[in-house]
């Protein structure tokens, strides 16, 4: 994911993505719930579209799978980087699940959360 968000192309971007309407992304801030790869893609425009750079510190994730599907559960950190080299970082969940086809893993479903204290 991060090479794809580092290029800022949304048609790579939007290659990790499964090709079925009913993919969802729900985003950390309020309202960001989207489903069909229509309203995932505008989303995703809008990402590659901002003045920096999304990308994550990858921690180990729990990773299951049950034949063509895969539920992924880490905590990382995401990066923002802006074009002057500024780089502000902040704890983020992600929670995904993941689709098996001739092509490779996809994400089916993606969340993502800002943890505040647990």
């Amino acid at each position: 994911m991060n090479e794809m968000l580092a290029t800022k192309d949304l048609q790579k971007v939007m290659s990790v993505y499964d090709d079925s309407d009913d993919l969802m992304v729900v985003g950390s801030d309020s309202g960001e719930v989207f489903v069909g790869r229509e309203r995932v893609q505008a989303f995703m425009k809008m990402i590659v579209s901002m003045p920096f750079v999304f990308s994550f510190e990858l921690e180990p994730a729990v990773i299951r799978h049950d034949g063509n599907i895969a539920w992924v559960v880490t905590d990382d950190i995401m990066v923002l980087t802006s074009p002057n080299g500024k780089i502000t970082k902040l704890p983020y969940r992600i929670t995904a699940v993941m689709v098996k086809k001739d092509t490779g893993w996809k994400w089916k479903m993606f969340t993502g959360s800002v943890p505040r204290g647990e």
